[in-house]
């Protein structure tokens, strides 16, 4: 009997080890590794003279002359930019000379059709989208002296000083001028 018992045990005990050992499970294991990167807006803004050529100082101006100065801003960022651009032209008398200066005489050609004036601003009303050659349309093409100019100009300088800024174009707005007021740059 004993021996019957120890039999029997071995053999259930070999039949739960056969049983468990040969257990088998289907299993599956997937690691991803995600990476959100935010873009950027960085715009430039560039300058033109004759032809292609990128803008330089003109000495030796006369009376009468259209001097060729095409001013644009570029997308070199990842998103697409609102772009809003300010002018400010300044005449300065030869040393010396105390000449009132007419400042009607010299004359900025401006390209409104995409450009909107408000508040000081000239709004690029279309998005400025990223890529190799994307650039807004001009929002001057040129610097008209009058041909009235006497001999008070001479030696004047004219400077004209352009500040640009953008701001995104993603959940802002649906136009330049409906951007959020607190989303462009603050004037330094």
């Amino acid at each position: 009997m004993k021996k019957k018992l120890i039999i029997f045990l071995v053999a259930a005990l070999v039949l739960c080890l056969t049983v468990a050992g040969t257990a088998a499970y289907f299993t599956n294991d997937v690691k991803t590794h995600n990476v959100i990167t935010s873009g950027n807006v960085k715009v430039d803004l560039v300058e033109f003279g004759e032809g292609d050529q990128l803008f330089e100082d003109v000495k030796g101006a006369m009376p009468g002359m259209s001097i060729a100065k095409v001013v644009k801003a570029k997308n070199v960022g990842t998103g697409a930019a609102w772009v809003r651009m300010k002018l400010d032209m300044s005449i300065t008398p030869a040393e010396g000379s105390d000449a009132e200066l007419d400042p009607t005489l010299v004359s900025l050609v401006m390209e409104s059709e995409n450009w909107v004036e408000k508040d000081g601003w000239y709004y690029y009303e279309k998005p400025l989208m990223p890529g190799v050659e994307s650039y807004t349309e001009p929002l001057i093409s040129a610097v008209k002296l009058a041909e009235g100019m006497g001999n008070e100009w001479q030696n004047v300088t004219i400077t004209i000083d352009v500040l640009m800024q953008a701001t995104q174009v993603a959940n802002n707005g649906t136009s330049a001028t409906d951007a959020a007021p607190e989303s462009w740059p603050k004037i330094k």
